[in-house]
């Protein structure tokens, strides 16, 4: 036990600081939060259902400070590293889990170190073990359970092989801890006492699960010592995560669609060969029954789900020229780009969020464009997968970030089509709610008639109400930057005069920009004269079409930002 103070380990302070004053119920501990980082600290508020505190958190009072000075409990946590991928991630997510719970409940704060070490401090001296099996009992009561695991039954088709009631009974009669102990090497003769994939020993009076069909590609390991070829077993930790998790490893046998989705990845370079996450068992049933929908993808359904799968593969793997990774739905090497476009935005559209997205017909069209190799429809689409501002904010930013970072689209479409939006953002009301009807009608006519300049300068000269020029300043730095050196580029090509007298800095050294209706104008100008040089010698009904289709790309991104364009959405 030792006192700890706020500048002590400063990237940590306003995680500490949060639960601090969660674990005292006294909001002004909050005022020790520099402004720069309140944004971070609302977040993290919000994600612990804390709606009081970032109501007094936006309402800062003038008082003195409390002492700061919080007695911290530290534990290195020893997470459980299975050696197979999937019943690896299986088993992250329910220390995920845990770790929310831990947060919620008890006001721990989880440090993730450099490498695999992970640091729970608390502010009383707690029992992890204990905590654990209460959060067993908690979270996975029978009707918990019964539910999470009829809808994995339903979702993999599964026959019985285990029973998931047994085994959480299991880990609590036995007092089985979540974090692993010292466990010998598995690979020994003495190895069948051990889980196959974390290495955790099973003790006498645990049940050991024999590992068939359903669960491993491979069921069996033989004893140097012994003629005999025994059944590997598994842990109960491990069998639990599996057994509760989307994601599992499974043979035919419990599998109707595994045939389509075992992944492969070759490497033209010696010695590496390898079956990549051999037949990860994903079925979405109905999420992806495209009744009457266009079928340019043979087996749409099919496709989409290896790639959806392929999109667990690590960004090494995706990034190597050298590496192919092909699966059972199709003989083609599959698009990287499309499994890189899926886990561009893993919170919204990937792996984690295919049981249950907020919006199906979103989730469906996206995927939809994704094969199509529409990249930037994405963006159109967005708005109707979380009922959470700050996560589209946050997932768009970093999806275009990705997207360009990894060659799925062209840095200079990306520009433009980004960029553009922005800076047509940056005239539109800043409060939905609070904006006058004909401001929403004005702004609903300008993603209408998006790709007409004349009409878009009219409706936003009304909305900004004759104001010419404004000063905008961009909380996304990535954002910003990409409307920064569009307008830069088209200032220094087409001789403007100097750009940088554009840019200020405001009294808390933020650089913010001084936009003009003229840049909208501008940036329309380029675009036509960018999309010419991109396509000579194009026929004016073709040149008309590809305008169109930019214009639309910029609509996906402006609509994106604004959820409140999509129908349900602007009300």
């Amino acid at each position: 036990m030792r006192a700890i103070t706020p500048e002590i380990r400063k990237s940590h302070t306003v995680k500490t600081i949060v639960q601090y004053a969660r674990y005292l119920k006294d909001e002004q501990f909050l005022e020790y939060i520099p402004e720069n980082d309140r944004q971070e600290a609302r977040s993290y508020l919000q994600k612990l259902d804390e709606p009081l505190f970032i109501r007094n958190m936006l309402q800062p009072k003038n008082r003195p400070r409390k002492e700061f000075s919080p007695q911290i409990y530290m534990h290195v946590f020893t997470k459980p590293e299975p050696s197979d991928r999937l019943i690896s991630i299986a088993v992250e997510s329910l220390v995920k889990e845990f770790f929310d719970y831990l947060e919620q409940t008890f006001f721990v704060t989880i440090r993730q170190k450099e490498g695999h070490e992970i640091i729970l401090e608390s502010f009383e001296k707690l029992n992890y073990d204990m905590l654990f099996w209460d959060f067993l009992m908690s979270q996975y009561s029978d009707d918990n359970l019964n539910y999470r695991w009829s809808l994995v039954k339903a979702l993999y088709n599964l026959k019985p092989y285990f029973d998931p009631f047994k085994i959480k009974n299991s880990i609590l009669k036995n007092k089985i801890p979540l974090e692993t102990r010292e466990s010998p090497s598995l690979f020994n003769d003495n190895s069948v006492s051990n889980c196959l994939f974390c290495g955790r020993e099973i003790v006498d009076d645990e049940i050991a699960h024999g590992v068939k069909g359903g669960f491993a590609s491979f069921a069996s390991q033989k004893p140097q010592s012994d003629i005999k070829t025994q059944n590997a077993i598994a842990c109960s930790i491990c069998l639990f995560a599996s057994c509760v998790s989307l994601i599992r490893t499974s043979n035919p046998q419990g599998l109707g669609y595994a045939k389509n989705i075992v992944l492969v990845a070759e490497s033209d370079k010696e010695p590496y060969e390898a079956v990549f996450n051999r037949l990860i068992g994903i079925s979405v049933g109905s999420f992806f029954t495209m009744k009457n929908a266009e079928t340019s993808i043979d087996k749409y359904g099919e496709t989409t789900v290896t790639h959806l799968a392929a999109s667990t593969a690590p960004i090494e793997l995706l990034q190597d020229q050298h590496v192919n990774l092909t699966s059972g739905a199709s003989e083609n090497p599959l698009d990287k780009r499309k499994i890189i476009a899926i886990k561009s935005f893993e919170e919204l559209i990937g792996f984690r969020k295919m049981y249950k997205p907020y919006d199906e017909r979103c989730f469906k069209k996206i995927h939809y464009d994704i094969l199509r190799g529409n990249f930037f429809s994405i963006f159109g689409h967005l708005a109707g997968l979380s009922n959470r501002k700050e996560l589209i904010d946050t997932g768009i930013n970093n999806g275009i970030y990705r997207l360009v970072r990894y060659g799925v689209i062209e840095l200079d479409d990306a520009r433009i089509v980004f960029g553009s939006a922005l800076l047509i953002d940056a005239f539109l009301p800043n409060s939905w709610k609070t904006a006058a009807d004909d401001a929403k009608t004005d702004t609903r006519k300008v993603a209408y008639y998006l790709d007409q300049p004349e009409e878009v300068l009219y409706r936003l000269r009304k909305i900004s109400e004759d104001t010419t020029s404004i000063s905008k300043t961009f909380s996304n730095e990535a954002s910003y930057k990409l409307l920064k050196e569009l307008l830069q580029a088209i200032y220094e090509e087409e001789h403007y005069g100097p750009f940088q007298e554009k840019i200020n800095q405001n009294e808390l050294g933020q650089e913010y920009m001084r936009l003009s209706l003229d840049d909208v104008l501008k940036v329309y100008l380029y675009i036509r004269e960018y999309l010419r040089k991109k396509n000579k010698e194009q026929e004016e009904n073709k040149m008309n079409k590809i305008y169109s289709d930019f214009m639309a790309k910029i609509k996906y991104a402006l609509v994106a930002r604004r959820p409140e364009l999509v129908e349900k959405g602007g009300k």
